[in-house]
């Protein structure tokens, strides 16, 4: 049985592991001339806590506009650089689990390759609670990578 995978989502946090999916998905678009995604999710400032609309949200709302920016660029500078063409950057906010599967779901992508654990993994030896969700939510295969 041949799998071809076309369409290969990076769900990328900054992490080792997730340095480590991107590398396993450089190989396998290689391997099936396939088109990558590399997708950070910027937690949102509603995500962490909820304020009304006040001059603290209005800040922070600003900040997050910052934050947003400043990720494009980083993302960017280390993904866009030969081969352009077949690896796109998107960064979007939200819930990085939720937005995960969702956009996998909207852009219908073959795969999804993450780490097993990302920037807040406490034991690098459980699945983080995000890979736990999108593995068990995801529209499409999910490949694990420690």
């Amino acid at each position: 049985m041949s799998v071809t995978y076309k369409n290969i989502l990076v769900a990328y946090d900054g992490s080792e592991q997730s340095q480590l999916a991107f590398e396993q998905a450089k190989m396998l678009a290689t391997l099936n001339d396939s088109e990558i995604t590399v997708l950070q999710v910027v937690p949102s400032v509603n995500y962490f806590l909820y304020l009304p609309d006040t001059y603290i949200y209005s800040d922070l709302a600003a900040r997050q506009k910052e934050i947003m920016s400043y990720a494009q660029d980083q993302m960017n500078a280390n993904f866009v650089y030969n081969d352009t063409d077949k690896i796109n950057v998107i960064v979007q906010e939200g819930s990085p689990k939720r937005t995960i599967v969702e956009y996998a779901e909207k852009k219908k992508f073959d795969l999804i390759v993450m780490g097993a654990t990302g920037v807040h993994g406490i034991n690098k030896l459980v699945v983080g609670s995000t890979t736990s969700f999108v593995v068990n939510q995801a529209p499409c295969q999910v490949l694990v990578v420690k």
